[in-house]
């Protein structure tokens, strides 16, 4: 169950990228965790990580997921994750969301994707070809714009958000997701 997780993942206490982290939080090599919090903000972080290749999660456990060509796969907090263009490479429409228009602007610059945007239902909604993103509160999110899901992907979103907003993220996610929509939850 979801409490058992976040028991057992601490919280998130000690995940580098979360902003309340402390290297007091850690129990082995804090000297080594002490200068990366110094000389490293979380967005930093964030960055170094985005570099990499396609999450191999996602590679790994993909099929379960039983996606078909153009069904939709939504991305919470997507930040500018090249976990996207390889969702989209499958034939799928990916729609995101995320708090940051600087990540979602980086997104499509970093990608060379063109896109057109617009505000909308208190959102800015940026719109290409295959990749769909929103730009606001995931909690503003409504029925309608789950309404096409088939699938969620959750790289790290509930992970990033401080412990007491975690049951709150869950419980509005399965509140606005169509009976069997699978979730593919990466903590």
């Amino acid at each position: 169950t979801v409490g058992v997780k976040l028991k057992v993942s601490g919280g998130g206490r000690c995940n580098i990228t979360n902003k309340f982290v402390s290297f007091k939080n850690y129990h082995s090599n804090k000297a080594f965790i002490k200068a990366l919090l110094q000389n490293y903000n979380q967005q930093h972080l964030l960055d170094f990580l985005h570099k990499f290749d396609i999450n191999p999660f996602l590679q790994t456990h993909y099929e379960q997921l039983q996606l078909a060509k153009d069904d939709t796969i939504f991305v919470p907090l997507c930040g500018k994750s090249l976990d996207m263009l390889w969702l989209a490479q499958k034939g799928l429409n990916v729609n995101g969301i995320e708090f940051s228009d600087v990540a979602v602007n980086d997104f499509y610059a970093e990608n060379n994707i063109n896109f057109i945007a617009d505000d909308t239902d208190n959102f800015k909604h940026y719109k290409s070809d295959d990749v769909s993103l929103l730009c606001g509160d995931f909690f503003a999110m409504e029925h309608d714009h789950f309404a096409d899901v088939n699938a969620v992907f959750d790289r790290a979103a509930l992970i990033a958000l401080p412990p007491e907003m975690r049951a709150r993220y869950v419980v509005h996610l399965a509140k606005h997701l169509t009976v069997g929509v699978r979730v593919l939850l990466i903590t």
